[in-house]
């Protein structure tokens, strides 16, 4: 998740202007089309309903007033209520709104995709109150008739796609799988929401025959004189790390045991500026941190400058995460020898090993005293 990333490419200046600068080598029609989709749409109105704060914002104004009036009767329905308590008891928010989104499908009913792997949808739900919030959300979704309310926006959301889709194509999407190694991804899917304001988010939908289904998320927070949504190059650098979420999550997962300990430690060190950035626990901070590696890799395949890499890196520890310039030298060492670790899940035990050698209170001293 990249919450507001957008501010931080601006804050980085002259860094920002050089990476976009670099990525016009990979212009191509892009074979990833952005859409708005009915599902992230249905998702983000109702914790809107249910005041959640990051899906409360008013970036599109006309759009937010018709959802107001439009739902206005049923903000103390079921669903809601239910909602909220999701939020309170569970943790249900940011991203783990946006699973459900990706985890679900809008046909003769709302439901779960068939032949979901077990751990696809985010935790958080739980497998109980999944079932329960899915049924509410049947029900909600007829008696309010959502789709009749997203058919009367589709000259909206024709335009967030025209305007996105213009500067999709300096994304190089086949650096994913470059890096990553393993088989190739069935897709990537870039989703516009026009609820979501500065939040951006990367979920995927796994399945249990190995096929994935791979989403960012993106929100709109500018729009033009007219009131429409508008996006610029700045979203160039969340749009890589959203997709970089969905293939760092799942490795952090897979051995965050192992990291636990002293990963705990690196939050404690940092939890303040980092609860700011809405990253409220260790594994959370483990996800973006390396992301947050990975993009930099990224840029420098894009051949960004060692010196503008070393700006960057120098502002990721400035939002808490300390040990990143160790990670991205890591990762140099796994690009040099892909023969021997021919996928980065295969890398991970050395990733692993390095953190746990590191001393958290050490770094931090030093960084504050810079």
């Amino acid at each position: 998740m990249l919450f507001n990333y957008f501010n931080f490419m601006k804050r980085t200046g002259t860094v920002t202007l050089l990476i976009l600068l670099s990525f016009s080598a990979f212009s191509q029609v892009s074979a990833v089309q952005p859409k708005v989709d009915e599902r992230t749409e249905l998702l983000s109105i109702v914790f809107r309903l249910a005041g959640s704060e990051e899906y409360v914002n008013n970036a599109i104004p006309s759009y937010v007033k018709d959802i107001d009036a439009w739902f206005k009767p049923f903000r103390e329905s079921e669903l809601i209520k239910y909602a909220q308590k999701l939020g309170k008891t569970n943790g249900v928010s940011f991203d783990a709104v946006m699973s459900m989104a990706g985890n679900i499908e809008i046909k003769d009913s709302i439901r779960l995709k068939q032949n979901l792997k077990e751990n696809s949808l985010d935790k958080r739900w739980g497998k109980a109150e999944a079932e329960k919030f899915i049924r509410l959300l049947n029900r909600f979704y007829v008696e309010t008739k959502f789709h009749e309310f997203y058919e009367n926006h589709k000259s909206l959301y024709n335009v967030a796609e025209t305007n996105f889709s213009r500067i999709l194509s300096q994304v190089d999407f086949t650096w994913f799988q470059t890096f990553y190694g393993g088989k190739p991804a069935e897709g990537f899917n870039l989703i516009i929401s026009q609820v979501n304001g500065g939040g951006n988010y990367g979920v995927k939908a796994m399945y249990n025959d190995g096929r994935e289904d791979i989403y960012a998320i993106m929100g709109s927070w500018k729009t033009d004189s007219l009131g429409q949504p508008v996006y610029t190059k700045d979203v160039i650098g969340t749009i890589i790390h959203e997709y970089n979420h969905s293939f760092c999550n799942p490795l952090i997962d897979a051995n965050f045991k192992q990291m636990e300990e002293v990963a705990f430690k690196f939050w404690e060190e940092e939890k303040d500026v980092l609860r700011q950035q809405a990253y409220g626990s260790a594994k959370t901070m483990c996800y973006e941190i390396l992301v947050r590696a990975c993009v930099i890799k990224y840029y420098q395949m894009a051949k960004l400058s060692q010196e503008d890499v070393n700006r960057m890196i120098v502002a990721e520890k400035s939002r808490g995460f300390l040990w990143i310039n160790y990670l991205v030298d890591d990762l140099s060492v796994y690009e040099g020898k892909r023969n021997k670790y021919p996928e980065l899940k295969d890398f991970m035990p050395e990733i692993v090993s390095m953190q746990n050698r590191l001393n958290p209170s050490k770094l931090k001293a030093e960084y504050d005293t810079r």
